[in-house]
């Protein structure tokens, strides 16, 4: 598999891991001994499995949340809003920031020529 599709596909499963798209299902104990001798041998892990740290290494498989398309393109929506909400609370935030800042500027330029 070519480096930046491996790369790509990683990518993909990581974002639908935090959109909620999809699940970590930890692998078959052969399967989790077949995937630590693979890391053993530094060859790459499939894109699909996560390695999780814990007290030993353990391996999980990335799979879809068994959702609808009209299921996931409303998560997809409510996490866009929760997103847009965030970014509308720091445009406040540094909004009120720069009035305190220029009103503050203002009040010693009128001190200091006052």
């Amino acid at each position: 598999m070519d480096p930046n599709q491996y790369k790509a596909l990683q990518a993909k499963y990581r974002l639908d891991l935090q959109l909620g798209l999809a699940q970590l299902v930890p692998v078959s104990p052969e399967e989790d001994a077949y995937y630590a001798q693979m890391v053993a041998a530094g060859q790459p892990l499939p894109p699909e499995i996560f390695p999780n740290m814990s007290e030993s290494i353990t391996f999980s498989r990335c799979q879809p949340t068994p959702l609808t398309n009209e299921q996931r393109m409303e998560l997809i929506a409510i996490k866009q809003y929760q997103k847009l909400q965030s970014i509308g609370a720091w445009v406040t935030f540094f909004g009120v920031m720069a009035v305190i800042i220029l009103l503050g500027g203002l009040i010693t330029a009128l001190v200091l020529l006052g």
